[in-house]
């Protein structure tokens, strides 16, 4: 049956599709972890791993909305684990890109959220 050779492709192509996604999907919560270790760790913690994750986040904004957003909510809780003015900047920047990526996905509740910090 041709149908069967089509259909054992397109299970072949869903399952690389999902192998792809759960490795990003791993990779950027290792990247998170890792980031919120180094702010823990470091003197001026929040504010460099709010940073990095913010450099994440800005690279997955053409290609990975989602992942962009979930970046964005990490940098902003390495952000919040000090009180400095920098850590402040970063929390700023990453509510600014979390609310211009909502407002991409058309997820206007969260936008209004991200915005309204």
């Amino acid at each position: 049956y041709p149908e069967e050779a089509a259909m054992l492709q397109l299970r072949k192509d869903v399952d690389r599709h999902r192998a792809a996604r759960e490795a990003k999907e791993r990779r950027a919560a290792e990247a998170v972890a890792e980031a919120k270790a180094r702010a823990a760790a470091s003197p001026d913690g929040g504010a460099a791993a709010a940073k990095a994750l913010l450099e994440r986040a800005r690279g997955a904004y053409g290609d990975s909305p989602e992942e962009c957003l979930k970046l964005c909510a990490s940098a902003r809780e390495a952000a919040t684990v000090q009180d400095t003015d920098e850590a402040k900047r970063e929390e700023i920047n990453a509510c600014s890109l979390q609310g211009k990526t909502a407002l991409r996905l058309k997820q206007f509740e969260g936008a209004c959220e991200a915005f309204a910090r």
